[in-house]
């Protein structure tokens, strides 16, 4: 998986070349980009199911 950018990265502040071409790379960071999403959000469920199931 990829790193992460959160707020206040830099990086999240920088333009980006205009897409061009929708090819096998970019599919697979879209990819990627969905993969942690579900897995941020799949955790953040789990976390919270676990505090309020210890209250």
């Amino acid at each position: 998986m990829r790193p992460i950018r959160t707020l206040g990265d830099q990086v999240l502040r920088t333009a980006c070349d205009p897409v061009r071409t929708f090819d096998t790379a970019l599919q697979r960071l879209v990819d990627d980009m969905f993969a942690a999403r579900a897995a941020c959000t799949t955790s953040a469920a789990t976390w919270r199911a676990r505090s309020t199931s210890t209250r």
